[in-house]
């Protein structure tokens, strides 16, 4: 990590080798599935890619794949190697790649998509409701801008609008978020450390959205324009490469 707080670990072949190791170490296998998380602008795609591939061509990885980058990127590297997935922040409370071109490049080129952060950071889960909600520490949200308190309160007309919707369907507000996710051809990875969570979170695939409930969420996805990035500066300047 660097003064700021940030990973200075590169995209080179050797890091890429090295670190791999490290987890089948901590893990006692190699990873299915292994990501450049971030986009290393001093490396060329032309060397951290066939890395990448070659350790898939070893048995070392099953699939490849690539973290918060650009359309662009991800078709050049696709064009040095298959990359087998894609993984972006994605769910009715973030949907800029929808508008940006990463989403259609990625089913242009038969790249899986894998939503992180689909309960948007679990405000769909209709759980919280101020920004002091935020104030625990560690709790990353409290320096996002999205859930700051001049932009949290109108942000949550769209999670109230969820809510409404997933009580006529019957389902918590995050189940139908998660049913909305892989409706779109995106495969949610949700994370919490609470059981019942958990168990609420598997109960979104007895959700069957009809056609008419998924453009009922487009709908209030597009009638609600969040306020405020969804990372600070630093960390904004970080993806998108």
């Amino acid at each position: 990590m660097n003064g700021g707080g940030y990973s200075t670990v590169t995209n080179k072949p050797a890091h890429i080798a090295e670190y791999i190791e490290g987890t089948r170490a901590r893990l006692g296998s190699y990873p299915d599935l292994y990501y450049l998380h971030r986009i290393d602008e001093g490396t060329p795609l032309e060397e951290s890619i066939p890395a990448l591939a070659k350790l898939r061509a070893e048995g070392k990885t099953r699939f490849i794949g690539l973290s918060e980058c650009s359309a662009a990127t991800l078709r050049k590297a696709d064009s040095i190697a298959h990359i087998d997935a894609v993984q972006i922040e994605y769910s009715p409370w973030e949907t800029g790649h929808e508008r940006n071109g990463l989403i259609a490049t990625a089913k242009e080129l038969g790249v899986a998509i894998v939503a992180f952060s689909p309960l948007g950071r679990g405000v769909l889960t209709g759980k919280f409701t101020t920004a002091s909600d935020f104030t625990g520490q560690g709790d990353m949200r409290a320096a996002l801008p999205r859930f700051s308190a001049d932009n949290l309160p109108d942000n949550l007309k769209l999670v109230d609008a969820i809510k409404a919707l997933a009580a006529k369907k019957g389902c918590t507000p995050g189940q139908l978020s998660l049913a909305w996710v892989v409706a779109q051809g995106a495969i949610p990875i949700p994370g919490t450390r609470n059981a019942g969570r958990l168990d609420e979170n598997f109960g979104s695939r007895e959700v069957d959205l009809l056609p008419d409930e998924v453009a009922q969420i487009n709908e209030i996805i597009a009638a609600q324009e969040l306020k405020g990035e969804r990372y600070h500066a630093p960390m904004m300047a970080l993806i998108g490469k």
